[in-house]
C-alpha cells in the first residue's frame, strides 16, 4: 500500500463505529449547554481515533456540523451560520439541482467517492459495503439527499478534476482521461463534452494557463 493510498483510505470498522456514535448523539437530549458539551466529549471518546488524514477530515466535519446545528437549534448560533456551513460543502458541477447531503452515511459515502473517484472500477457495491448499506439503499438515499445518483456523481467528480488538469497541466488528453479513472478515451471525450459543452481539446485552448 502506497503512502498516497494510505492517506486517503478509510477503515470500514471506523466508519461503522463513528456513524453509530453520531446517531447516538443525535438521539440524545441536550437540556443545556453543559450537557451539550459533555455529550460532544462523549461522542469524541466513543468514536475510535482517526488513523488517516481522510478519516480525520471526515470526523472533524461531522463534529463541526453537529455542534453548529445543535447550537443554532438552542439559539446560540444563527441559522445563517448553518447556511454558510452547508454552502461550503463540496459540490459537483452538474446537475444544478444537487443538494448538500445531511445523512451521516451519505456524507461518508460522498467523502469516500471524492477520495477514490480516480479508480476506474470503483463500484456502487463497494462504496455501499464501506458505509454498511445495501447498494439499493445507498442509491436511493443518494438520490434523495443530493438529487444525483451514483454514476452521475462519480462522473461529475472525474470530469471536474479532468477540467482542472486540462487547465493547469501539460498532460495529454489521453493521460488526463486515465488519471481521472476513464479506461476509454472516447467515453471521456463524450462525457466531457456533454457536461461542459465543448471537447476536452477546446476546453484546454480556452482555459489553459498562459
Amino acid at each position: 500500500m502506497t503512502a498516497e493510498t494510505t492517506a486517503v483510505s478509510v477503515r470500514s470498522d471506523w466508519i461503522r463505529v463513528t456513524v453509530d456514535a453520531c446517531q447516538v448523539f443525535l438521539g440524545s437530549e441536550c437540556e443545556d449547554l453543559d450537557t451539550f458539551v459533555a455529550n460532544i466529549h462523549e461522542l469524541a471518546a466513543r468514536a475510535p481515533s482517526p488513523a488517516t488524514p481522510l478519516e480525520a477530515m471526515i470526523f472533524r466535519g461531522l463534529i463541526a456540523e453537529i455542534m453548529l446545528r445543535e447550537l443554532a437549534r438552542e439559539g446560540l448560533a444563527s441559522q445563517e451560520c448553518v447556511k454558510v456551513l452547508a454552502s461550503n460543502a463540496p459540490r459537483v458541477h452538474d446537475p444544478a439541482s444537487r443538494r448538500p447531503a445531511t445523512h451521516p452515511k451519505i456524507k461518508l459515502a460522498l467523502a469516500l467517492m471524492s477520495a477514490s473517484f480516480q479508480r476506474p472500477h470503483l463500484t456502487l457495491r463497494e462504496v455501499a459495503a464501506a458505509v454498511h448499506l445495501t447498494p439499493w439503499h445507498l442509491s436511493r438515499l443518494m438520490r434523495k439527499e443530493t438529487g444525483v445518483g451514483f454514476p452521475g456523481y462519480i462522473r461529475a467528480l472525474r470530469l471536474n478534476h479532468a477540467a482542472t488538469l486540462l487547465r493547469t497541466s501539460s498532460r495529454s488528453i489521453k493521460e488526463v482521461a486515465a488519471e481521472v479513472g476513464y479506461k476509454y478515451g472516447g467515453d471521456f471525450s463524450k462525457h466531457f463534452a456533454k457536461q461542459f459543452g465543448v471537447t476536452p481539446h477546446l476546453w484546454r485552448r480556452r482555459h489553459a494557463r498562459k
